[in-house]
């Protein structure tokens, strides 16, 4: 192959990755939030709040595509970057593109390879760049991480004096169904599970380097790799972040890295298992298929209980940290009597006026 082809080829299966594809996701998704996304495609949305239950399910705030764009986006932009990655039979797929993309340059191969991997992750190190100076702020002004998640003013300045609807929660209204439930129990309970998840991680990682210190290349992928790294890395601040809204139920956004967290670990593990159903090598086969696709339906089940549990979670800490006192307008200004009432002293808990009532 000519140079300059292997050069264009290089730049070509940099910019084919997901990486940027994902990292909107995750802005978008999880920074903003999803909740906050249906809210504002309830108030552009010209269709009413009653009506049928099917056009609910329909309509632009349905659940069945929320559902979709926790499961099936996330599955198929992980694909995506693993068909790029992961897919050479013969392993370290990244380290030969990189290879064969910068010989151009008269330096040894340890630069050449460096320049390669900066070209490629140039993206992903500016947003890591900036999502580090957010965290290292957060925790200077002794806030949880999560409060890093949070949009700022300039994202929400559109919503200045609108009249918004209620975030709804369909897992906290499943789960209130229950008989009594015990937030904290739940909480309890997914973060144990957490922590296996975090063990098998582990244990996966160092299966990873075993194979690529005893010089396997068909074992020691260095994408996965990387990706294993990397999950393990965000699950472990994850659970820090859920002891901590364990320890102080304070902060729901301490539970929204958790969400976005194992959001991205069962998307990366049902790419794996989609691209290893389909591989070309094979092709459609019922025999083949069958393993990943069990395997990407028990995984999707499993993650997504737990998901389900922590925005319950999630909402009920939100809920329990609003004002519960109301008076209405009635009880404080008596409607034939002077204005002027004198009020308590003593009473210093926060009063909302429910003037629709009054």
């Amino acid at each position: 192959m000519p140079l300059g082809t292997k050069i264009a080829a290089f730049l070509r299966y940099a910019s084919q990755s997901s990486i940027v594809h994902l990292l909107i996701y995750v802005l978008v998704f999880f920074v903003y939030g999803w909740q906050t996304l249906e809210t504002d495609i309830s108030m552009v949305s010209v269709e009413s709040t009653g009506g049928p239950l099917w056009r609910h399910f329909l309509g632009p705030s349905s659940p069945f595509y929320t559902a979709l764009q926790f499961t099936v986006v996330p599955m198929m932009l992980c694909t995506k970057g693993v068909a790029v990655y992961d897919l050479l039979l013969g392993g370290n797929d990244v380290l030969k593109h990189i290879d064969q993309g910068t010989q151009f340059i008269e330096a040894p191969l340890f630069i050449r390879r460096l320049c390669g991997y900066g070209i490629m992750l140039a993206p992903t190190l500016i947003v890591l760049a900036f999502a580090t100076h957010a965290i290292i702020n957060a925790k200077i002004r002794s806030l949880s991480i999560g409060s890093a998640l949070k949009p700022s003013a300039d994202w929400l300045s559109h919503q200045v004096m609108q009249h918004r609807p209620k975030p709804f929660s369909l897992s906290y209204v499943i789960v209130n169904r229950l008989n009594g439930p015990n937030y904290r129990t739940i909480l309890l309970g997914v973060f144990i599970l957490e922590i296996f998840f975090f063990i098998i991680l582990s244990v996966l990682l160092i299966g990873q380097m075993f194979q690529a210190w005893l010089g396997n290349p068909l074992g020691a992928a260095n994408f996965r790799s990387i990706v294993l790294l990397l999950l393990l890395a965000v699950h472990a601040i994850a659970l820090v972040e859920m002891r901590g809204a364990y320890n102080f139920w304070d902060d729901p956004a301490r539970l929204t890295i958790y969400i976005s967290v194992a959001t991205l670990q069962m998307a990366f593990l049902n790419g794996y298992m989609w691209m290893f159903a389909f591989n070309h090598a094979w092709g459609v086969d019922i025999g083949q298929v069958g393993g990943p696709l069990f395997l990407i339906v028990a995984n999707t089940c499993m993650r997504a209980i737990c998901i389900c549990a922590a925005i319950a979670v999630r909402a009920h800490i939100r809920e329990a940290a609003r004002p519960s006192r109301t008076r209405d307008a009635a009880e404080i200004y008596a409607a034939d009597g002077p204005p002027e009432v004198e009020m308590d002293a003593e009473d210093d808990a926060p009063i909302i006026f429910d003037l629709a009532r009054s």
